[in-house]
């Protein structure tokens, strides 16, 4: 069973039970591309056929069930379980053109005519982590190729079929929400600082550090706005929830209003609703030029995915300009997802006069970091879209935030929540705040993401400098103790064997210290104890203990953020996780296995989070017990 509790947010979703349709394999569809047939248009292309096939090793004259031996596009899908953590390096072999996108990420592409050729990438997975996995393949003329290939032990091997499903739930997996639509890392892939992952209208699409005003420049990243006074004795300052967010505001060279709709995927139908509601609030209120962002995002029916979001006026009533968000599927116009409630391919989000759109500030006013949601009538691929725009004139520009999560906003040095939706809105009601101290630099981003690797996570303590203890121990009744104290204390223990007895203990007192323990067991009766305490600093821990009959107990406390994920393979254990003091606590535990007791208290943090998956057969699963409070 997994259990999944997010107090911070304000709502829970309960994920559906294992698809009973679901199979080995990838589903896919081949398309009629339109233009040129090298290097095909993926935007603009006719379904041929569909079904779902066991693997890709293909060397095909009539590729599948198109009918077709030239002049075709294949779009496999489905979802890829990685058996153990590390770092993965796949291959295809191509003849045409490939790519391989894996958790949002893309991972192999060259979208170019070729003979046979062999082209490969990596991608870090956790241990039994299951990512969406997509598979694109054009063949143009000659031969028609793909296979696709993971290195095991230096040799290529085709990905076996047991690895593939068409389904996230046909392991029995349950990825539970509220999610975020990008797959790969927090900040929707803004935390390379650029967009990288998205198609912008104008702009840079990298960092903006100053040059805050009315008058916009495209689309960009930045770390935060300071200070900046727009009008009416306000000034703003607004952070993201990691260290990037995006940023759109009209200008420079942005689009016209309705270039950038048909951008966005929307049809003449819906920009006309649009331009007829906003038109019909009366005073000059037809669109003018937007600035506009989308990329593309693999979703699941049956979840809820949310998306922050903040709307800054630079103008003041009865001038109204406003923003919006925009989903498509990619190839379906009939499958309609829903947006903040509402059935429709977009939502209208913030806008400066009274009682217009979802929300509205005002004169020189915010809406403040707002959740959008998202569901979804089918599971694949969308393209999802921001933009923000003028209204009757191209002159003071508003400016949009997006990000993961909710940052934090501050009004003339106070702390600015977010406003109430417009009466009769649809929309969300307010949000509780986001997770304390994402963007801090005592603290990970990504320790307070449960979907994110482990590697995110160990770079940010591993790169410290300060006090490291390495041990590797191998036999049996070997017993180790480690005390640090100090700054930046990282401990690393790797024990093979059974019957050892280990204990851990950091003592900080410092709000710049990052505590971090990874400990990795192999073997039977093995006791362990590991113990952060202090009175600041960050803490975090990462353990994984195979094998059956051991012992595990985990002591955060004192302030700072507490991080701890487990993961267990085999019976027999028990683990007891406590986490206490006044910042934000997150536990995540894996279990594979049999009878292994899990006992989690939280005390003393309004930010309480855990996520447990305990897969066993019914008749051997123990007592969970989870206790949080104050």
């Amino acid at each position: 069973m997994k259990l999944w509790r997010l107090i911070v947010l304000s709502f829970l979703l309960v994920c559906g039970l294992a698809n009973a349709q679901s199979t080995n394999g990838l589903n896919y569809t081949t398309y009629v591309p339109s233009g040129s047939l090298a290097s095909p248009n993926r935007d603009t292309l006719t379904p041929l056929s569909s079904g779902t096939v066991p693997n890709l090793n293909y060397n095909w004259n009539y590729v599948l069930d198109s009918g077709r031996n030239d002049g075709v596009v294949v779009k496999f899908t489905g979802f890829f379980k990685a058996e153990e953590a590390g770092t993965y390096t796949f291959g295809i072999t191509g003849d045409d053109g490939i790519e391989l996108i894996m958790k949002g990420q893309t991972v192999i592409t060259y979208w170019a005519d070729q003979g046979p050729t062999l082209r490969s990438g990596t991608i870090t997975l956790a241990a039994g982590e299951i990512v969406p996995i997509t598979v694109w393949f054009y063949e143009n003329g000659g031969g028609a190729t793909i296979q696709f290939y993971q290195q095991v032990n230096g040799s290529w091997n085709i990905v076996p079929t047991t690895s593939l499903a068409t389904a996230s739930t046909y392991w029995g997996a349950s990825s539970c929400n509220p999610c975020s639509p990008n797959t790969d890392n927090p900040n929707l892939g803004f935390e390379s600082g650029t967009t990288q992952n998205w198609t912008i209208s104008n702009g840079t699409g990298t960092e903006k550090t100053t040059g805050w005003s009315d008058n916009g420049d495209g689309v960009n990243t930045t770390k935060g706005m300071t200070n900046y006074q727009p009008g009416g004795g306000k000034a703003w300052s607004v952070t993201p929830y990691g260290q990037y967010m995006m940023v759109i505001q009209a200008g420079g060279a942005s689009p016209t209003f309705d270039a950038s709709m048909t951008s966005l995927g929307l049809t003449a139908t819906e920009v006309t609703a649009i331009k007829n509601y906003l038109t019909g609030l009366g005073g000059n209120s037809t669109p003018t030029n937007a600035s506009w962002a989308k990329r593309t995002v693999f979703l699941e029916t049956g979840k809820t995915y949310v998306v922050a979001w903040q709307y800054m006026s630079t103008d003041y009533v009865p001038f109204n300009d406003g923003s919006m968000m925009t989903l498509k599927h990619i190839t379906d116009a009939t499958k309609i997802p829903t947006l903040n409630n509402e059935v429709k391919r977009y939502a209208l989000l913030g806008f400066t006069n009274p009682g217009t759109g979802n929300y509205s500030t005002d004169s020189y006013g915010s809406t403040g970091w707002q959740l959008a949601t998202i569901t979804v009538p089918v599971s694949g691929d969308y393209v999802l879209g921001f933009a923000s725009f003028n209204l009757g004139d191209t002159a003071l520009s508003p400016i949009l935030f997006v990000d993961d999560l909710q940052g934090t906003t501050t009004l003339n040095g106070q702390t600015f929540g977010p406003i109430q939706p417009n009466a009769g809105s649809s929309a969300p009601a307010t949000p509780p705040p986001g997770p304390s101290c994402p963007n801090n630099s005592t603290c990970s981003t990504a320790a307070f993401n449960a979907n994110t690797g482990f590697n995110n996570r160990a770079n940010v303590w591993s790169q410290q400098t300060g006090n490291r203890v390495i041990i590797e121990q191998i036999g049996n009744y070997n017993v180790a103790i480690v005390n640090q104290s100090g700054n930046k204390n990282y401990v690393e223990i790797d024990l093979t064997g059974s019957n050892n007895a280990t204990t851990v203990t950091q003592s900080t007192n410092s709000a710049a210290t990052a505590n971090y323990i990874e400990l990795s067991i192999s073997g039977n009766n093995n006791t362990t104890s590991l113990t952060q305490n202090g009175t600041a600093g960050t803490k975090g821990i990462y353990a994984t203990v195979n094998s059956a009959a051991n012992n595990l107990t985990v002591n955060q406390t004192g302030t700072g953020n507490h991080y701890a994920e487990v993961n267990l393979a085999g019976g027999g254990k028990t683990v007891d996780v406590t986490q206490s003091g006044s910042a934000g606590h997150m536990v995540k535990i894996e279990l594979t296995g049999g009878a292994t007791t899990i006992t989690t208290t939280q005390q003393g943090s309004t930010q309480q989070f855990y996520s447990i998956t305990h897969n066993c057969a019914q008749t051997s699963c123990s007592a969970i017990t989870v206790t949080q409070g104050q």
